[in-house]
């Protein structure tokens, strides 16, 4: 290099000005070249940039990173096409409603683009007001590139507002320039668009593509898997006892997802569950659950007489959801396994059969990957849910009606240690007239941000998601997991909570940095009172049809009936708007029975006879209500209720005033809710034009940096 500076400077000197500023610009843009492409290398490890493959042929691929300081999504597309490139956003996955952004380089090397919006027919139609900036826009041969971006909320009513809520991305291309309607090459597909994804670079290479027998740095891999003839109902629940891996020193799983290896597995599983069984005291564990290894596997919750002990399995160590992709742990976390050589765990597989087909063998599982290598923290998992057992009610044509279950403060008193846990991952699960979940916390006499939450919300995507930061619960804090549900395609239907695929259910999956072993931490209203408005004064399960079925009314003919055909019969009458209205004030305000028992709880009631793993009795005659409350709990009477304001209703407040924006009801930050304090377009300073000479090579890494710029404009 100093040779090379000696030639250089001398040259320099006979130079003019001119000259030298040149080759000064030269230098300075080949440095900036060199830092973008530095950022650019660095983007792959950044927790929120994403990259999806995706058609047939993998002709479409979709990058896009989240900028949190900016409040905007950018997007990269390249795109095997000659003609336009899209990619919409919808609520339901439609064009009709959808947000989209369309552009392209037209045949003279012009690159064109358009915010639209969908209407009926599969047509897009041009939006008013222009949010979407493009920011790259170039063609290749056989393909198109472009680069674009979007803020979080442009307080436009023809626009999508990006949340923390389930979006549908619609991908589109064609080969002509004609972008009002669509041609066959279009898809979509679910996708938490602003969560990140922090599964480590070394799950990215190695979880992934590691084989059953790979040894690859110690990673290993245990199918946890089953074969079983499931029953010809609509639904069922299977158990099964199964051992693990033989490694007699403490193991660590890193991460899995469900193993469901043909058409048939994937159709009809809903909803797989692992938890670690433990012996009595003084107990050997081979000698103890061996047996029940080659035994089959039987129903969870209806037997007469339950072979399985399902009672000493309550340690939840891993979960899969419907639709669930591979769920990985942070790299200083694991769930440990394999203390001893001989460990046995409950395999608890939900299926769905709605044709009620008979003979059908389902192959699944779970693929768990793991090593030996030490971690910080042993990670568990908390249940909180309204009680399984408890008996919920949903009304017909219902838009919005909510269900509430607390894990009660006197539960996290007893349930966490002194400095509490952090949670750094939830899922959560409701069924098909699931519209929307929150999992709320509670401190003192206020109400902190929400944990996690899904306005549109959908059964067939559960997915862990990971928290952009971690939660810490402390003892004496209170969770309230709320659940929103829509029936008014239902019309004369009741919907109740339970185990069949046709009820609902209301519960969070929280992954946390120490291992729990309470079974669960729930409440729910008393069945008594909700009976007691149909004339039902108590009822039994039906083991084969999984129905309720009342046992003691007034009027005694309602004996023997299903507690939906009662509830069903004049149904117009029975849901008077004042009943519905009742109803959902119970749910909300009153006292509900809290419950949060321990492993040697649930091992001592059942040897009273009084459960079956807490679980409905192994009987004709289940409880109707979870066992084992400590307490009673209901929503806090609290000085200050969380209510995040959207980026439009602070410029409502900035431009009105907080009268008015008190004045406007903002009990959530979806669409519909902060339509009201929208300022028109008229009253914001319009975003300059962009120009369509969009030539400057413009990406991920310049993204914050043109944001500035047009703001400085």
């Amino acid at each position: 290099m100093a040779h090379n500076s000696e030639i250089i400077f001398p040259i320099l000197r006979n130079w003019n000005s001119y000259n030298i500023i040149k080759i000064s610009v030269v230098i300075l843009c080949m440095n900036s070249v060199l830092a973008q492409a530095a950022k650019q290398i660095k983007l792959s490890d950044n927790p929120y940039y994403h990259k999806e493959i995706l058609g047939v042929k993998g002709n479409y691929i979709l990058e896009w990173f989240v900028d949190w300081e900016s409040k905007s999504v950018t997007f990269n597309v390249s795109a095997g096409c000659k003609g336009y490139v899209g990619l919409g956003l919808s609520k339901k996955g439609t064009v009709f409603g959808s947000d989209f952004f369309i552009g392209g380089v037209d045949s003279a090397g012009k690159p064109y683009f358009s915010d639209m919006h969908g209407i009926l027919n599969e047509t897009l139609e041009r939006d008013s007001k222009q949010d979407w900036k493009l920011l790259n826009a170039n063609r290749t041969e056989g393909k198109v590139h472009l680069s674009f971006s979007r803020s979080f909320e442009t307080c436009d009513e023809e626009d999508i507002i990006i949340n923390e809520d389930l979006i549908n991305l619609i991908w589109a291309y064609g080969d002509t320039d004609e972008t009002t309607h669509f041609q066959p090459h279009l898809g979509t597909f679910p996708v938490y668009l602003l969560d990140p994804d922090l599964t480590t670079k070394l799950a990215n290479q190695v979880y992934r593509e590691i084989g059953p027998h790979s040894s690859t740095v110690g990673m290993q891999r245990w199918r946890a898997a089953t074969r079983q003839i499931i029953p010809a109902s609509s639904s069922s629940q299977i158990c099964t006892i199964i051992k693990g891996p033989s490694l007699g020193i403490r193991h660590y799983i890193v991460g899995g997802g469900a193993y469901l290896p043909f058409d048939e597995s994937q159709k009809h599983v809903r909803q797989i569950i692992l938890t670690r069984c433990t012996v009595p005291n003084n107990v050997d564990s081979k000698t103890y659950f061996e047996p029940f290894v080659k035994k089959k596997g039987e129903d969870c919750y209806f037997l007469d007489a339950p072979l399985l002990p399902k009672r000493l399995c309550t340690e939840m160590v891993f979960v899969s959801g419907y639709g669930e992709k591979a769920f990985y742990l942070p790299e200083n976390i694991g769930i440990p396994i394999g203390d001893s050589p001989n460990e046995y765990y409950m395999l608890e597989i939900h299926y769905h059969n709605p044709e009620n087909l008979g003979g059908l063998e389902i192959k699944a599982g779970l693929d768990l990957m793991f090593h030996p290598r030490p971690k910080e923290y042993n990670a568990g998992i908390l249940t909180v849910s309204y009680g399984r057992n408890g008996l919920f009610t949903i009304p017909p044509r219902s838009p919005a009606f909510s269900i509430y279950g607390h894990c009660s403060s006197n539960c996290t008193n007893s349930i966490f240690k002194a400095e509490g846990l952090n949670v750094f991952a939830v899922m959560l699960q409701m069924r098909d007239l699931g519209k929307g979940i929150r999992l709320r916390h509670f401190r003192g006499n206020a109400e902190l941000p929400w944990i996690q939450k899904d306005d549109n919300y959908n059964n067939t995507f559960q997915q862990i998601r990971w928290l952009p930061k971690e939660v810490t619960i402390l003892p004496g804090d209170q969770l309230t997991i709320q659940c929103t549900y829509d029936s008014l395609s239902i019309f004369n239907t009741t919907t109740f909570s339970g185990y069949s695929s046709n009820d609902e259910h209301c519960l969070a999956y929280l992954f946390v940095n120490q291992v729990v072993t309470n079974a669960w931490c729930s409440s729910e209203y008393s069945s008594h009172i909700q009976l007691q408005r149909f004339g039902v004064q108590n009822i039994t399960w039906d083991v084969v049809t999984h129905e309720r079925i009342v046992t003691s009314a007034i009027p005694k003919s309602f004996v023997g009936e299903p507690l939906s055909d009662i509830t069903d019969r004049s149904a117009h009458a029975r849901w008077s708007p004042n009943v519905r209205a009742a109803l959902q004030r119970e749910m909300l305000y009153g006292q509900q029975s809290s419950s949060c028992p321990t492993r040697k709880m649930l091992i001592a009631s059942a040897k009273k006879g009084s459960t079956n793993n807490g679980q409905p009795y192994a009987s004709s005659t289940p409880p109707l209500e979870t066992p084992l409350s400590i307490s009673t709990v209901s929503l806090p009477s609290i000085s200050h209720e969380y209510r995040p304001i959207s980026e439009c209703q602070r410029v409502a407040v900035n431009n009105f005033g907080y009268r008015n924006i008190l004045r406007s009801s903002y009990k959530s930050n979806t669409k519909s809710k902060s339509k009201k304090v929208i300022v028109s377009t008229s009253t914001l300073s319009p975003d300059p034009p962009v120009s369509t000479a969009v030539s400057v090579k413009r990406g991920f890494e310049s993204s914050k940096s043109s944001s500035v710029s047009r703001a400085q404009g």
